[in-house]
């Protein structure tokens, strides 16, 4: 190490030594020995006990050590002092030395004089950060009673760090502790379920003062209950149950649609004293009537003099609602066709009354199924009474409620199944405008499934089974086709009740596009599933996104019938992860109840629409589940 020696009233170079003289001492040090928090850039001096002698204050005289290089200057009071020339380091220990330094007199110092000292730790500049969060950011399950927890890079100034800086979206409100470098949000009330929420840290300081750069924002979804539980959102049991009509009256729900906005709209009929009327129904996704409809939620139709029963509604992009059932003329049933506007009134431009009854056959005509084509038209399938037993009935109408002529000349399709007493239950629309009917036909000794498929000009579509028709005996006795549904891949679904030979069972099929039944769905095409201690009917389809199939109905759990729900997975094997047996069975009156359409939500959650005893009479029922 060089130095630069500047010498200043040295006082006498050539001195000799005086015999008997005490040796050359350091009377003091700055920085002191073992100091610390030494400032970088401090000069290092000693101070001797007599005067120096110049001619030894060598280059090696007073040195520092890990590589620090300086000046060395003395004054004529005895110090000696080495100025560094750059900064020292931070939070370093360092060690100077005295050694080989005479007074002016020649005495030599006794031995090298050694002190070391530490310089501080470098000021604090950086922003303090977020390292860790509980929940993670992303998680997902969280449970429902979590504190929301984040845990700084450094310790922070407690009054940086309170409610107005570390907030929980949604509305959450909550109290806000602090220990050292962790930050603790408790949530005055649980969080809600299956719901995402978004944690914010916008500001706070560390004890240095310093501001965090930018806010800290994670996110995490609370846990979702398990598939096939009832959803508490939805009126807080996931049940909900309405009176219509007049007073201790039955009323029965037996359709369902879900609205772009996620509200329901249920159709079935009233009694209103003397006869039943169409009934209409629109909830609110929590449950709740929805006042804007007809300020009630309710809207209750006289189509007939008497006996009215909606049995079918879907939902036209537009928002207005079509409800198809039976009414009656005076004499005999008719094809019924409601249209209504958003707000529940009827739709004025749709046949100038919102109403079209129309007599499909000689006798009486029951409609049982709706679905509405991609260019308008409504398509209604049903039956009708030839005069000597039941056919398939088929009418398609405009979007103006009047009779489509481009279907069968007519609007009208009337076809004979089996042997007699055929009855079509469900309609669907393939995306090439081919029409899927599916019901019940008699063999002579009891119900089968039919399965009819239409071209969109109403005539029979003999590529499919080559007739147009199938009839599938699908168990042992009475089978009954309910429901339909179309698959992405063009495979056909349908869902009923079929007899085992002592009681029913739910019954699921599934057909290829030619008509023949799927063996790749549990080899046959066919599933049976017992679902509870006795019959067990099922009625309605809905289809997942992920290609699990949802079937609902109704079963026996041994006192009396209960909603009940099946899910299948794609190869039509139970769905294990859907109250871990698959099937799902819910008391929601007090007596007999019965749900006879399905649908899915958006967000997957699954609505059963049916009635329910009360003890005196059948109300309006729903249940809404986890998927």
């Amino acid at each position: 190490m060089l130095f630069s020696m500047i010498i200043a009233s040295c006082g006498g170079g050539g001195a000799t030594t005086v015999p008997g003289a005490a040796p050359l001492k350091v009377s003091s040090t700055s920085p002191t020995i073992g100091a610390t928090g030494v400032a970088i850039n401090s000069v290092i001096s000693a101070s001797f006990s007599g005067t120096l002698s110049a001619a030894t204050m060598t280059a090696t005289a007073f040195t520092l050590n890990n590589g620090a290089t300086g000046t060395v200057t003395y004054s004529s009071s005895g110090t000696v002092t080495l100025t560094p020339s750059v900064n020292l380091a931070f939070n370093t220990p360092y060690t100077a030395t005295i050694s080989g330094v005479k007074d002016a007199t020649g005495n030599a110092m006794a031995a090298p004089y050694i002190w070391t000292f530490t310089t501080g730790i470098a000021p604090d500049n950086t922003p303090p950060t977020v390292s860790t969060t509980s929940p993670a950011n992303n998680a997902t399950n969280v449970a429902v009673n979590a504190k929301i927890i984040a845990t700084f890079s450094e310790a922070m100034t407690s009054s940086s760090v309170s409610t107005a800086t570390f907030t929980l979206d949604n509305g959450v409100t909550g109290a806000i502790t602090f220990n050292g470098i962790t930050a603790t949000l408790t949530p005055a009330v649980d969080l809600a379920l299956n719901t995402p929420y978004t944690a914010t840290i916008s500001s706070g300081n560390d004890i240095a003062g310093n501001a965090m750069a930018a806010p800290y924002i994670w996110t995490f979804t609370t846990i979702r209950p398990a598939a096939g539980s009832l959803d508490t959102t939805f009126n807080t049991s996931g049940k909900v149950i309405t009176a219509v009509g007049a007073a201790n009256e039955n009323a029965t729900a037996t359709a369902v649609a879900l609205q772009s906005d996620g509200k329901i709209v249920v159709a079935g009929s009233a009694f209103n004293g003397s006869s039943d009327d169409f009934a209409l129904q629109r909830y609110n996704s929590d449950g709740s009537l929805d006042t804007t409809f007809n300020t009630t939620g309710q809207v209750i139709t006289a189509v007939g003099p008497i006996n009215d029963n909606a049995t079918a509604v879907a939902i036209q992009p537009d928002g207005k609602i079509v409800v198809a059932g039976r009414a009656h003329n005076g004499v005999n049933n008719d094809f019924a066709l409601l249209r209504y506007n958003p707000d529940g009134s009827l739709d004025t431009t749709f046949n100038n009354t919102g109403k079209v009854l129309t007599a499909v056959g000689p006798i009486s005509d029951d409609a049982y199924a709706i679905a509405l084509q991609t260019d308008g038209k409504i398509v209604v399938a049903g039956s009708i009474n030839n005069g000597v037993d039941f056919d398939v009935a088929l009418v398609r109408y405009n979007s103006n409620g009047s009779m489509d002529t481009a279907f069968n000349t007519t609007g009208k399709v009337i076809t004979a199944v089996g042997t007699n007493n055929d009855f079509a239950t469900a309609v669907a629309v393939q995306p090439d405008g081919k029409i899927v009917v599916a019901g019940s036909s008699w063999n002579g000794s009891d119900n089968d499934f039919a399965l009819l498929r239409y071209n969109p000009d109403g005539s029979l579509d003999t590529a499919f089974n080559t007739t147009g028709k199938i009839i599938t005996a699908v168990g042992t006795g009475y089978d009954y086709a309910y429901a339909v549904a179309l698959l992405p891949d063009g495979k056909i679904l349908v869902a009923g009740p079929s007899s085992n030979g002592l009681d029913y069972d739910f019954a699921l099929l599934r057909y290829n596009t030619d008509g023949s039944l799927d063996t790749t769905f549990n080899t046959t095409g066919k599933v049976f599933t017992a679902v509870g201690a006795g019959s067990d009917y099922a009625t309605a389809i809905a289809l997942q996104p992920d290609g699990k199939i949802v079937v609902g109905g109704y079963a026996f759990s041994g006192v009396d019938n209960d909603f009940a729900l099946v899910r299948y997975d794609p190869d039509g094997s139970l769905d294990t992860t859907f109250n871990t047996t698959g099937k799902v069975f819910t008391a929601v009156g007090t007596g007999n109840d019965r749900a006879n359409a399905v649908a899915l939500q958006p967000d997957g959650k699954i609505v059963a629409a049916g009635y329910a005893y009360n003890g005196v009479n059948n109300d309006i029922a729903l249940a809404r589940y986890w998927p």
